[in-house]
């Protein structure tokens, strides 16, 4: 997959660049999807977790995550 990803820091304004902008934290390689709308004036934004884009950048990045019981 190959994908560009816009580097966030945190505080920073960003502009909303296109449709579905995609997201991730450099730290641990979680990727969200963005949505954003104006529905009476007011903007409205949507986020949810691309779990694909999140599995291919953390094996890139050589992040392995255990769960523990």
């Amino acid at each position: 997959m190959s994908t560009r990803y816009d580097q966030m820091i945190d505080g920073d304004w960003h502009p909303l660049k296109r449709k579905n902008q995609r997201t991730q934290c450099c730290a641990c390689g979680l990727t969200h999807v963005e949505e954003y709308r104006v529905r009476n004036g007011v903007i409205e934004c949507r986020v949810w977790v691309d779990s694909k884009a999140t599995y291919c950048r953390r094996k890139r990045m050589g992040i392995k995550i255990v769960r523990r019981k």
